[in-house]
């Protein structure tokens, strides 16, 4: 039997859910678009690739070519009380270009989420219910599945016996009258849907950009990634579908919602309901690309040293639909950040060179990391491991609220205190067009709220 445990994901902790856990405090400088640099860009490694940079357009233009290196290395720096080396690949797209992308975000109507529940579930006009409190018999129900099921776990049926517990004699439901609160105040609003004997949720903004949905209340996904393997928590079981059905299946889904959007990420995934126990599925991960940049997925938690706080962050939450597959079709799906151009024609990104981008790098993790010591006086022992240039979504500089796609090198780094062995792992963000530390895995309005 295959152990799934041991499938490459590249990615070294992968969080389950949304929620990015963030150190932050009173950030001292401005959230602005920095300019873009005119700097010639020139290397003398002799183990360079060049990539050429060409108008999108057909009017005449001069292609920028830079040359990056396909692997640097550096030997240990000292930093205060950082020790820093650099042991990494570097990785450009051979045929992008390099280009700025404006977006504005998608506000989404009550109309958009029954597509969403339409393309999820294949339930025609769905009704939604504003308030759904399904009777005893429905728990019944679906304690007697869990326990027939033979492998759900013991925490598994105590939940569902809770929610018996707790529930009305009989259903108690309200149709949902379309009305949309005047100010949300950043809430979300959850509404509900029957589909065929179980009922289903989706929680959105309204008037935002961000909506989730789940087939069955009493279904639950955890991804492999969210996983913890030393606690035993580990998928065994071959999936009950293939990658490439499920593929299949969720690029559908993103064809309908957000064809804009491709696949930058796929993993198994446990899913655990009252009728069949425990299942091996697939999550999906699709977020956009512009001219062969792809924007990256941001599963980790990640730290930001108030000392040394990035300038740009992104006008609204990451742009990017996750779709989880088992063989009976769409499990959850969650989009956040929807986004759409704006129509106005992407301009050409001017780059500086890559060593100004490696020197940064140093100089941006030495600032956040340099003055760290644990309780026996060690400091932080780091190595970058890896330059890879993709896009990301930044706000834009004379208008906040409006978003531009940017080449972005994401510098990922490995890090414990004094040299141990159990390492984290953390990236930082540098601007592409002229070394400045960015942070697209926040708003600027969070940001803001820290000066």
């Amino acid at each position: 039997m295959k152990d799934y445990t041991k499938r490459k994901t590249g990615f070294s902790r992968i969080v389950a859910s949304m929620c990015l856990i963030v150190m932050i405090s009173a950030p001292s400088t401005a959230c602005q678009k920095a300019p873009t640099s005119e700097s010639p860009v020139t290397t003398d490694s002799p183990a360079a690739i060049a990539v050429e940079q060409t108008d999108t357009d057909a009017a005449p233009s001069v292609p920028q070519s830079i040359e990056v290196p396909e692997y640097v290395e550096q030997s240990p720096t000292e930093i205060a009380n950082l020790e820093l080396e650099i042991d990494a690949d570097v990785t450009v797209p051979q045929d992008a270009s390099f280009l700025l992308l404006e977006v504005e975000p998608r506000n989404l109507t009550v109309t958009d989420v029954q597509t969403v529940v339409e393309t999820a579930t294949g339930i025609a006009a769905p009704v939604l219910y504003s308030q759904y409190e399904p009777g005893r018999d429905y728990w019944d129900r679906k304690l007697t599945e869990a326990v027939e099921s033979g492998s759900a776990s013991t925490e598994y049926i105590e939940s569902l016996e809770q929610k018996r517990s707790e529930a009305p004699e009989q259903t108690e439901k309200t149709v949902f009258d379309g009305a949309m609160p005047s100010d949300s105040d950043g809430a979300g609003m959850y509404l509900y849907f029957e589909n065929g004997s179980e009922v289903g949720s989706l929680n959105f903004l309204p008037g935002g950009n961000l909506v989730s949905l789940e087939r069955d209340i009493t279904e639950h996904a955890m991804p492999e990634s969210a996983m913890d393997a030393e606690s035993g928590e580990v998928i065994r079981d071959e999936p009950v579908i293939s990658e490439e059905e499920a593929r299949k299946e969720a690029e559908a889904c993103r064809d309908k919602l957000a064809p804009d959007l491709t696949e930058v990420f796929v993993e198994p995934c446990l899913i655990t309901s009252s009728g069949r126990g425990q299942v091996t599925g697939w999550r999906f991960v699709f977020t956009r690309s512009v001219a062969d940049l792809q924007k990256t997925f941001f599963p980790d938690s990640f730290y930001i040293n108030p000392e040394s706080a990035p300038t740009v962050a992104a006008p609204w939450t990451p742009e990017q639909l996750i779709v989880t597959v088992d063989d009976r079709g769409i499990v959850a799906l969650m989009w956040t950040g929807a986004s759409d151009p704006t129509g106005a024609e992407p301009e050409d990104a001017s780059l500086v060179p890559f060593s100004d981008i490696q020197q940064q790098a140093v100089t941006q993790l030495g600032y956040m990391y340099g003055p760290m010591e644990n309780g026996d006086g060690q400091g932080m022992k780091l190595t970058i491991t890896d330059f890879s240039l993709g896009t990301e979504m930044l706000a834009a500089a004379d208008n906040p609220e409006m978003g531009v796609y940017t080449p972005v090198w994401a510098v990922s780094y490995d890090y414990s205190y004094g040299g141990a062995s159990e390492m984290s792992h953390g990236q930082i963000f540098l601007d592409a067009q002229n070394g400045r530390y960015v942070e697209p895995r926040v708003t600027t309005a969070y940001l803001m709220e820290y000066q």
